[in-house]
């Protein structure tokens, strides 16, 4: 048989007849050829022609594909930027685009009619997904000895040139190739590093796409019949219905307003495990005043993607509605604000009531009554008072068509409420009582409106400075200043015994490129009735708007450039237990068991992924001197995720997405959602800090209620001897005096 012949040059030409074109023994050509395709036809045009060259130029010190190139994210970015060109900036000639093209498809085995060059978006999401579950599932291997016996070309000149296609061939080799298995480890497609051409033994597949799900969605509705200004509350589920999980693919969710489709709310839910289900929102929806009557309200959930293909996109689920019921010539109505607070903090009940049919004015007398709901159960009448205007005025005279708003009641709630606790009024119209005056909910009576008591958890910094605002440099380097706030809770009560007020806050100063809010400074309490700060919080503007820091730049060294040359560790459970120093990398999630380190050990783990922390890492009790420090520093270019169960970390701690004290994060918060304290012995650098431990603020004494759920202490270490910036000296010394003048 007439083997392949190459245009190389008579200076290669040798060398690679004994690559392309041996004629040794080979394999028999599969019956139906490759992809539909007979030896040497074009997988795009099924020209026949058996010139050619490497399917990407070897370009990388006689690579097509470079020896660095051995993740996932890089190996996707180099076959669909550097030489497809989908970003356009020129990278990939003719040649390039054709192999990435031929890689894509053939990865993904696409039917010969949709072969397009460039492919299509879906197409490239489906390689692209495909990828990313094999890697995920450990079945690529980025440098493998391979023996194959088939291989491939491109039909041209290096470059590009007709017919500009690429082909199958057989022919018998061993080479450095990038592998990739199915569920059972079989090598079922693989890619030769020296030339990009895609190679087989006996046959060439499609990557496995045996990752299969499907996602659903529903909407719940708390009541089924409501009245102008009152609340219902709709509640959103996505759901994987399998049989497998969605990972490595998140799902995004968005809720809809319908018959005008407006989008309510939208956001991430983040992978599904198979048969997983997750309230993604809950939508509380206040009725206009101006709904009519038999007008619905409507909303339906939404998701993306539909299932593992990439094909079908957003999904929506069936719509749910209210109806808005009104009564025949009066209503009432009640609402509550806020709707949760914490012990001690007062809340506002608004009663009105509406004449909606009446020719005439209508005198009304009517009665409120409040009643509070224990956590324990059961219920406990606290009394009800007379409806009134202004002035004291019961008889409450309403015109035609018009709406009064009643006076306003207060609940202060005491300090040792119960958590969970619920504090409930309704009104009740007493006069008229003809038939036909209304029909409420039921006849005479408004639904109830409640306040829930529910924790204001705080977190307290200790022996350092608080800073929100400003990226990470290599991220966006020379524009890294982002507008972040700091946001906590004080408690709205009465001045404690001891003469503070309960709250958020740090030892030293706050600074913030954008808003402070109820979070103190200076070891002080809050000084302002509102709670909008202290004299001790960095601001540029008046005490009623504190923040706003007056900072150009601000920049953050996340030292993943460091250490991206350390060591690679596998990231399955790393354990920091015992002596011994270095630095080491994770290419991918790694997960920490709690262990407690060495005296005088050094140790910086990059993990490029996320980290998981269920258990506490901590450092020995004691130390003989400053020597014996022990560091631990982990970097993330992902979140930092700290499980319930962990309740201190010693150590530095740097991410570049989210550090989480409390993961997995369920919403809404409950009591038992991570109600232990997590103290951080250390620091924290990341993009975003979510705190949501629920210990502590509670209680009846200055004490408890002043109680944090989560405390940040700057140790020793982080200014003494951290494996940052390897400080060696045993003492703090003074690096630079300068005297000034008597200041009088």
């Amino acid at each position: 048989m007439n083997k392949k012949r190459i245009a190389f040059g008579v200076a290669v030409i040798a060398a690679f007849f004994v690559g392309y074109g041996s004629t040794a023994a080979f394999a028999a050509w599969p019956a139906d050829g490759l992809y539909g395709r007979d030896e040497h036809r074009g997988y795009f045009t099924n020209v026949f022609d058996d010139w050619g060259t490497y399917v990407l130029p070897d370009d990388y010190d006689g690579l097509a594909i470079p020896t660095d190139v051995d993740t996932v994210d890089e190996f996707i970015h180099f076959i669909k930027y550097t030489k497809l060109d989908l970003d356009g900036n020129g990278s990939g000639n003719a040649q390039e685009k054709t192999g990435a093209s031929f890689i894509i498809h053939t990865m993904i085995n696409t039917a010969s009619a949709n072969r397009s060059r460039p492919p299509t978006a879906t197409q490239v999401t489906e390689w692209e997904n495909r990828v990313r579950y094999a890697a995920e599932m450990g079945r690529i291997t980025w440098k493998y000895n391979f023996s194959y016996n088939l291989n491939s070309f491109y039909q041209g000149p290096r470059g590009g040139g007709t017919p500009n296609d690429d082909a199958f061939y057989d022919e018998n080799g061993t080479a450095s190739t990038i592998v990739f298995r199915n569920a059972g480890g079989t090598i079922v497609y693989g890619i030769r590093r020296q030339c990009a051409n895609p190679v087989g033994n006996g046959n060439i597949t499609a990557i496995p796409n045996d990752y299969d799900f499907t996602i659903s969605g529903r909407t719940a509705v708390n009541r089924s019949v409501v009245m102008p200004n009152e609340q219902v509350t709709f509640s959103h589920y996505v759901r994987n219905s399998g049989p497998t999980a969605t990972t490595p693919t998140t799902i995004s969710w968005i809720t809809e307003e319908l018959p005008s489709f407006v989008d309510t709310g939208s956001g991430n839910a983040g992978t599904f495990a198979d048969g997983q289900e997750k309230l993604v929102r809950t939508e509380v929806v206040t009725i206009p005043s101006n709904a009519t009557n038999g007008q619905q309200i409507c909303r339906r959930v939404g998701w993306d993607p539909v299932d593992e293909s990439g094909y079908t996109r957003n999904g929506r689920g069936a719509q749910v509605c209210v109806t808005v019921a009104i009564p025949a010539k009066l209503k009432a109505a009640m609402s509550a604000n806020p709707a949760a607070m914490a012990p001690g903090d007062v809340a506002t009940f608004t009663p009105v009531i509406s004449a909606t049919q009446n020719a005439s004015p209508i005198i009304v007398t009517c009665s409120i009554t409040r009643t509070l709901y224990p956590a324990a159960g059961g219920s406990n009448n606290l009394g009800a008072q007379p409806c009134q205007t202004t002035g004291g005025n019961n008889n409450i005279t309403i015109g035609s068509g018009a709406s009064v708003q009643l006076d306003q009641n207060t609940y202060d709630s005491p300090d040792n409420i119960p958590v969970g606790s619920r504090v409930c009024d309704v009104i009740t119209i007493t006069s008229p009582t003809a038939a036909g005056y209304y029909t409420n909910y039921p006849a005479d009576q408004t639904a109830e409106a409640c306040v829930r008591i529910a924790k204001s958890p705080y977190v307290h910094f200790t022996g350092g400075d608080v800073w929100a605002g400003g990226g990470f440099a290599a991220v966006a380097p020379g524009t890294c200043t982002n507008n972040a706030d700091i946001r906590t809770v004080t408690r709205g009560q009465a001045l404690t015994a001891d003469g503070s007020r309960p709250g958020s806050g740090t030892t030293y100063a706050a600074f913030a490129l954008g808003r402070i809010t109820s979070f103190g400074s200076g070891s002080m309490g809050q000084v302002t009735a509102s709670g909008l700060g202290d004299n001790w919080t960095f601001a540029n503007t008046n005490t009623g708007n504190l923040g706003f820091f007056n900072s150009g730049q601000h920049c953050i060294a996340d030292y993943v450039s460091t250490y991206q040359a350390s060591p690679v560790i596998g990231g399955g459970n790393i354990s920091v237990a015992g002596g011994g120093n270095g630095a080491w990398r994770v290419n991918g999630d790694a997960n920490f068991v709690g262990a407690s380190m060495g005296a005088g050990s050094q140790r910086v783990y990059l993990i490029n992924g996320n980290v998981t922390i269920n258990n506490s890492l901590t450092y020995p009790a004691n130390f003989s001197g400053s020597g014996q420090l022990p560091s631990l520093v982990i970097i993330a270019t992902g979140d930092i995720r700290i499980g319930a169960a962990a309740t201190q970390l010693d150590g530095i701690f740097i991410s570049r997405g989210t550090f989480y004290t409390c993961y997995p994060k369920t919403e809404p918060a409950t009591t038992g959602t991570c109600n232990s304290r997590l103290t951080i012995n250390g620091s924290v650098s990341a993009n975003r800090v979510d705190l949501f431990r629920t210990a502590g603020a509670d209680g009846s004494t200055p004490a408890a209620q002043k109680s944090p759920a989560e405390v940040f202490n700057l140790s020793p270490e982080v200014y003494i001897k951290n494996a940052l910036n390897q400080t060696t000296s045993a003492k703090i010394t003074t690096s630079q005096v300068r005297e000034l003048p008597p200041r009088f």
